[in-house]
């Protein structure tokens, strides 16, 4: 279904994404003053590639076609282009490392909790003289062992993946060829 709405390069190896700029300063965030090899893209335009790519597998890879309407050719442009679209996606590679490294070690500290909570309940257990008051505490200990467990199990399992697909998404931007074009596309 997708190729339907995107083009194809080399049969089939690479889905093709096509952005008109209306000139190179397009590509760029208007209100961003740092210099242009760290300038942010455009949110209107990562929105749009993100969404795109939501579209078509992970397993394809892709070639982002940049028609450029009221521009000559610009080398120079194209590379810094090209440089701040890979320092950006690069920048969000990075944060997504690092959101899944901080997920897994909260992770281990829920499960250490976890461990803890029923270790005490199981040895408290053996200890402590039995009464009403001693057996919700010991319950208590139990229940909340398994909640952090659940918690612990919660993000490694289901939170974790949402991250992964994310970086392998944000993977498939920096490995995207770019390419720049000066005509007007063909309709349709």
């Amino acid at each position: 279904m997708y190729k339907k709405f995107y083009g194809v390069k080399n049969a089939g190896e690479r889905i093709v994404i096509d952005v008109a700029l209306s000139d190179y300063m397009d590509f760029f965030h208007e209100w961003d003053n740092a210099t242009f090899r760290k300038r942010d893209m455009h949110p209107e335009l990562a929105e749009f590639l993100e969404l795109c790519s939501a579209d078509i597998p992970l397993k394809q890879k892709l070639t982002i076609r940049f028609y450029v309407e009221n521009e000559e050719k610009d080398d120079a442009r194209e590379r810094m282009i090209v440089e701040s679209f890979r320092t950006y996606y690069g920048f969000f590679g990075r944060t997504q490392k690092k959101k899944a490294a901080r997920n897994f070690h909260y992770a281990m500290l829920l499960l250490a909790i976890s461990l803890t909570l029923i270790f005490a309940q199981a040895i408290l257990g053996t200890i402590i003289q039995e009464s009403i008051w001693t057996s919700v505490f010991l319950e208590g200990l139990m229940i909340g062992g398994w909640v952090f467990m659940w918690e612990a199990l919660h993000m490694v399992a289901f939170e974790s993946q949402a991250l992964f697909k994310h970086a392998k998404e944000i993977e498939r931007f920096l490995e995207a060829e770019l390419l720049f074009r000066y005509e007007d596309p063909a309709p349709g």
